[in-house]
């Protein structure tokens, strides 16, 4: 996905997580979970498996197991917990609404890998200057203020001092120190190269992804038409969930929009791999 638009990499997630959230019918977020991890795991790999089992996991578990305990809604007790009724309305709803946060989490992070702090402010650069500015210097301020504060904090260790809640403090402190300071020469540089002149340039955004979106925007357009379309649901008070054809093929079609990425991860690792062979 690195080859593809910036702004089409934003509007798809922006689309998938809108989908995600609004249409909590169990399939739906069992396709966005599935699809999610998927993407994860094609394009960052090992990292994109802990963040699924660290994060997305206890949060999908943590959210099922809540909801029974605080809604009591629904006709189908299960059982009693301390005098309050468990229903499967509630569980299954709970399923629904983990299943779902956990894919909005992993989807932001899966797709993360292909947006980078340069491309996103490149691409507000020409309508918003100074926000796309701004955007750029806190992408890259985290990353390198930790990098600080570790290097300092080694630093200190060497010399021969103790890990301390004061020593941390001074830690934090050298290091927001130096933050500042780059700050500053960073702004009579940018000053010094004429930043905010006229005529403005910008960064070109990168080309290609043109199937991957075509087919993107007609999975998204039947996923929208069918559910506009489609009867209602309920959990509550009774589970009723209709499976009609529009339902069916909005299922279809957000789950071949979910497994785009993972698919055009593997379509590119394969050409990689089949351009070094021929080396």
């Amino acid at each position: 996905m690195r080859t593809f638009r910036t702004g089409f990499t934003v509007l798809y997630l922006l689309i998938v997580a809108a989908v995600s959230v609004t249409v909590t019918r169990p399939e739906f977020a069992a396709l966005s979970l599935a699809g999610a991890l998927s993407a994860g795991c094609v394009l960052r790999g090992r990292k994109g498996a802990a963040f699924a089992l660290t994060i997305c996991l206890p949060a999908l578990v943590l959210a099922a197991l809540v909801n029974p305990l605080v809604n009591h809604l629904g006709v189908t007790v299960l059982f009693y917990l301390f005098d309050n009724p468990v229903t499967a309305e509630a569980c299954v709803y709970g399923l629904a609404a983990g299943g779902m946060f956990a894919a909005v989490l992993m989807w932001f992070y899966a797709l993360g890998s292909a947006v980078s702090g340069a491309e996103f402010a490149a691409m507000l650069g020409r309508a918003l200057p100074k926000t796309a500015l701004i955007l750029n210097t806190a992408f890259g301020c985290e990353p390198k203020l930790r990098r600080d504060v570790a290097a300092i904090a080694e630093a200190r260790v060497l010399l021969g001092e103790k890990k301390t809640v004061r020593g941390g403090l001074k830690v934090l402190d050298t290091a927001v120190g130096c933050a500042l300071e780059d700050a500053a020469d960073t702004a009579v540089q940018m000053r010094a190269r004429g930043f905010g002149l006229r005529p403005r340039t910008r960064y070109g955004a990168k080309k290609g992804g043109t199937v991957f979106f075509i087919a993107a925007a007609v999975c998204a357009a039947v996923v929208i038409a069918a559910r506009i379309t489609a009867d209602p649901y309920w959990y509550y008070p009774v589970y009723t969930m209709p499976y009609a054809a529009a339902d069916i093929a909005a299922a279809i079609a957000f789950g071949v929009l979910c497994f785009l990425p993972a698919l055009a991860g593997l379509t590119e690792a394969c050409k990689w791999r089949l351009s070094r062979s021929k080396i």
